[in-house]
């Protein structure tokens, strides 16, 4: 009988520990959850705050980079802006910050205005340039075409003397981004390290002149 009474206690305490054990992982894994809806909010708006930064800067940049264009000169540069219709681009972003609080909207709205429907147009672009320039970048197509079509495109806003965060902008990358792919763009082209895209395929273009 005592033996009887002494299982019975045993299985019960055995089973309230269980209870105890069970509550306590239930505990664990509902804080665990908290704390990483917790972290993703925190992750989220930290987010959200780069963003809205990252956009300002670059209203700032593309302000400058209006200042800079003279819809007179016929410059590679001055063709990109044209295409990229900067003009056009800056005032809408000026009009809706005069008219608006700058909030998460505000990214939302700068991705419409600039990378939206009047983003560039590339085969404009080249067919532009090409027109004014010799036909520049078909020639930099035929001799080089294992470039992918995002470092050509690099290659030619490099070219046209553009900064890594101006063109990091009209590609919609960092300019860290740019810095690196443009490390890449040289070793495949057997540029030195640190040495001008722009100067290089000059320089090519100017010995195949010379060689005819």
């Amino acid at each position: 009988m005592k033996d009887l009474q002494h299982s019975y206690y045993v299985n019960a305490l055995v089973k309230e520990n269980m209870a105890l054990v069970i509550q306590k992982q239930k505990t664990i894994i509902v804080i665990f959850i908290v704390l990483l809806f917790f972290l993703m909010a925190i992750a989220y708006i930290y987010k959200q705050k780069r963003l809205l930064t990252d956009a300002q800067r670059n209203v700032e940049d593309l302000k400058q980079m209006s200042e800079r264009y003279n819809e007179q000169e016929k410059s590679l540069r001055n063709v990109v802006l044209q295409n990229f219709q900067i003009l056009k681009k800056v005032a809408l972003l000026e009009s809706y910050m005069i008219n608006n609080e700058t909030n998460s909207k505000f990214i939302k709205k700068f991705n419409e205005i600039v990378y939206g429907q009047d983003s560039l147009d590339w085969d404009r672009l080249y067919e532009t340039i090409n027109s004014l320039h010799n036909d520049l970048f078909n020639k930099i197509k035929k001799e080089f075409p294992f470039l992918s079509d995002q470092e050509f495109k690099i290659c030619c806003l490099t070219m046209a003397r553009l900064s890594n965060s101006e063109i990091g902008i009209i590609l919609n990358n960092s300019a860290s981004t740019i810095q690196y792919r443009k490390t890449y763009i040289r070793k495949k082209l057997g540029i030195p390290h640190q040495g001008n895209i722009g100067d290089f395929f000059q320089a090519y273009f100017d010995k195949q002149s010379s060689k005819g």
